[in-house]
């Protein structure tokens, strides 16, 4: 009698390796979806962090060398107007609301730029001879979740501040 060899997988064995590989793929892709949301919530907060401290610098060192200092808080809003020699009237806007909504706007005669986005608090208080700013920014996560990220200083100035609360 001559049986021949058959050489080969059997079903089983083709079922059992089919498992485990999919198994092992979807373990790495579950990795790298995770991975990947890991990296947009810090990509998101690493951006948001940097325009607000930038903001904030800007902010600072321009204050510091204001005169004649007027803060104006309306609802929903804050503004401040000084001068600053040679520039002149420079002043400051934040609304929670409108078309500049969540934005710092810096305008100087003509020049109009926007200082940082996503501010969704912002506030001046006065403080003896010194301002005390105060920002949240805060941007939505494509996970749905909301990155929020606090910033307060208080710069010292040369001259008297005025507020206005209307």
């Amino acid at each position: 009698m001559n049986i021949k060899k058959k050489t080969g997988f059997t079903l089983l064995e083709t079922l059992v390796t089919l498992a485990l590989f999919t198994f092992v793929m979807g373990s790495l892709y579950t990795i790298f979806l995770v991975g990947n949301k890991s990296w947009q919530t810090f990509s998101t907060n690493v951006v948001l962090q940097h325009e607000a401290r930038q903001g904030l610098i800007v902010m600072t060192k321009e204050f510091r060398r204001a005169q004649n200092v007027l803060i104006t808080k309306e609802e929903g809003g804050v503004q401040i107007n000084f001068l600053r020699y040679p520039m002149g009237l420079v002043t400051y806007r934040w609304n929670s609301v409108g078309e500049d909504a969540n934005k710092i706007i810096r305008t100087n005669n003509a020049n109009v730029r926007v200082i940082a986005h996503n501010i969704s608090s912002f506030s001046l208080d006065f403080l003896g001879n010194a301002i005390v700013i105060d920002l949240t920014a805060s941007q939505s996560l494509p996970s749905g979740e909301t990155s929020q990220f606090k910033l307060k200083e208080k710069v010292a100035l040369r001259t008297k501040v005025y507020e206005d609360k209307q």
